[in-house]
């Protein structure tokens, strides 16, 4: 993970930098990278992109790709058998009335992780209301509730939101939503 590679480098995250990208093929490259190690413990790793709005979004790439991967490297890790789905979604924080509002409204970009994997015990859950003041990435970045809270961490610079729904044994849902900006029409006509 580049992001945990660059922590135990520098003390603390880089900068946000806000770009223009395409969730889809992030998160397909981050599917694609993940595929083999689910297929090798026999699990069915999917994606559903649940909105047709857009092909491109501004937010900070970086971030967004760490918080996927390890949302899905920890959705396989902790699933012994069955299924990893990840689902995308979009929608407004408050509805557009022109057309130039249309084109730069801020939206929500939702990542859904869902497995069937041993579920989260309640004082993981909890762990991810402690603040992290210090990463110490040799010894922390093992475990689950070190990784949720590291992924806790970056949705939080982003201004964004982590919910956890788990039953212990049975399954667990992660649900991030993070607010975004759509490119405005120029942009994405003139921009190659």
């Amino acid at each position: 993970n580049n992001i945990l590679s660059y922590l135990q480098n520098n003390s603390g995250l880089p900068p946000i930098v806000l770009n223009k990208f395409d969730p889809k093929q992030l998160v397909n490259k981050i599917i694609d990278k993940a595929m083999p190690i689910a297929q090798r413990k026999g699990l069915n790793l999917s994606c559903n992109f649940q909105y047709d709005l857009t092909n491109a979004i501004i937010s900070d790439t970086y971030r967004i790709g760490a918080i996927l991967e390890q949302l899905i490297d920890n959705a396989i890790k902790f699933t012994k058998e069955g299924k990893v789905v990840v689902t995308v979604n979009m929608f407004a924080i408050s509805p557009a009335v022109s057309e130039l509002e249309q084109q730069n409204r801020e939206m929500v970009c939702q990542f859904m992780v869902h497995d069937s994997g041993i579920g989260l015990s309640k004082e993981i859950r909890q762990h991810l209301h402690e603040k992290i003041d210090k990463f110490d990435v040799a010894t922390q970045y093992h475990g689950l509730g070190s990784g949720l809270s590291f992924v806790k961490r970056l949705i939080g610079e982003l201004n964004g939101e982590i919910e956890v729904t788990s039953e212990k044994g049975k399954s667990t849902t992660i649900v991030c939503n993070i607010p975004i900006k759509l490119p405005l029409l120029d942009d994405l006509i003139y921009d190659t």
